[in-house]
């Protein structure tokens, strides 16, 4: 009996640590696929997912370049919602996620930045380059300074020479994406279409947050 109370305990407490380091919230953990307002405009990126939701558990120790997602679309169409479903069947299966949104992302590199901790970029650099999934929420909504775009080509290099699943939404299209993070967009671009072309979604809808 001991035996078995300590390995709950040790599973409680592994779990207990990937949720917090997941960065999923509050309402994030508690999203449902059926909870998703499906419509002619939105059903392709829906029933995507539906499949990525399928397919990932074997994709991520498969040997394939392409284990991540791209939901691609304007804004208010239920693309954090749909990524926060991926991330939660992650943790719920046992896997190290992080999801993490570009502008707090963003944020914490200006601060690490402007506060001159080196130590402190290369830390979260090596953490989010190393996650067993990463999944960046937003990018391209805030147009960074040349500096932050290198460091999203080191993160987001990082993870694709490494062959990890790494999972984007955005509201741009690969060309004005590319365009917005600088000097650095075009390899970045084609680094998340390597990481993500299996299941790379768009899909064009009404913003259901100011639905009514």
């Amino acid at each position: 009996m001991s035996i078995y109370s300590d390995c709950t305990c040790k599973a409680k407490k592994s779990a207990t640590r990937k949720l917090k380091s997941s960065g999923l919230r509050g309402n994030q953990l508690n999203y449902k696929l059926e909870d998703y307002k499906t419509n002619d405009s939105n059903r392709n990126m829906f029933e995507g997912v539906g499949r990525y939701l399928k397919a990932w558990p074997e994709l991520i120790n498969s040997d394939s370049e392409s284990k991540g997602f791209c939901l691609i679309g304007n804004p208010g169409i239920g693309k954090t919602m749909l990524s926060c479903i991926i991330a939660s069947d992650m943790l719920a299966k046992g896997v190290q996620v992080v999801f993490v949104s570009s502008a707090d992302l963003l944020a914490e590199l200006r601060q690490a930045q402007f506060s001159k901790d080196r130590e402190g970029i290369e830390e979260k650099i090596d953490t989010l380059g190393k996650a067993q999934a990463l999944i960046i929420d937003d990018i391209g909504k805030e147009k960074p300074t040349e500096w932050v775009q290198a460091m999203y080509y080191r993160l987001i290099d990082l993870r694709y020479r490494n062959n990890l699943l790494t999972g984007f939404n955005s509201n741009y299209y690969p060309k004005e994406l590319a365009q917005r993070l600088g000097d650095f967009g075009d390899a970045t671009m084609s680094r998340i279409l390597g990481l993500t072309r299996e299941h790379f979604l768009c899909s064009t809808d009404f913003d259901h947050r100011i639905e009514g």
